[in-house]
């Protein structure tokens, strides 16, 4: 699989790069957070367990989220910065339960198309997540393992060039990033491939 952009931005390239895509965003310095470490959980609701739990609404602006990213030392890719000018942030704090799933544990034999992947996630009990769900799983993963994809499982969101990409959270040799994937309806995804969903209402 690879990423709209792989390359892992300096502080300065994606503060101005964000600076310039969100039209009237707060830019101020994030606040720099101690590390967050995810606790796996055994909850079960419906099909799948809870994997682990996150928190929404923590910044006032992407700007301010994207800062507290950066400044946890992680990175964000350029096309990651470009779908997150789109996003809505939560307006009231609140936790998100999320679930983890590898496209075969869906059911589904061999690649998978988007379209399918999340009809057997519903048919599964989970729902797609807020797009803030990516920025925030980032920035919240501090201990993310080596070698680590997970896939948002959310609404794709349209680039500057029209593609539909989903967010990436990713720990590679660049370290741990936010990522961009490109995800056309047609587009085939491996069954090992990892996506995190919530849990139907």
């Amino acid at each position: 699989m690879i990423a709209k952009n792989i390359a892992k931005y300096r502080m300065s390239e994606v503060i101005g790069a964000i600076s310039q895509k969100l039209a009237g965003a707060s830019m101020r310095p994030g606040r720099v957070s101690k590390e967050l470490r995810l606790d796996v959980t055994t909850t079960s609701q419906g099909g799948f367990p809870t994997w682990t739990t996150i928190k929404l609404g923590t910044h006032e602006s992407v700007g301010d989220l994207s800062s507290a990213i950066m400044n946890s030392g992680m990175g964000i890719s350029y096309w990651a910065v470009d779908i997150l000018k789109t996003i809505t942030l939560v307006s009231v704090k609140t936790q998100l339960e999320l679930v983890r799933v590898s496209v075969h544990d869906l059911g589904l034999k061999g690649e998978a198309m988007r379209a399918q992947i999340y009809l057997h996630a519903m048919k599964n009990g989970l729902r797609l997540v807020p797009s803030e769900t990516g920025p925030q799983l980032r920035w919240q993963y501090a201990n993310q393992a080596s070698d680590e994809l997970l896939l948002v499982g959310m609404e794709p969101i349209l680039d500057s060039g029209r593609e539909p990409c989903v967010f990436g959270v990713v720990h590679n040799q660049a370290g741990r990033c936010l990522y961009a994937y490109s995800n056309p309806i047609e587009r085939l995804w491996r069954p090992d491939s990892q996506w995190v969903f919530g849990h139907q209402s």
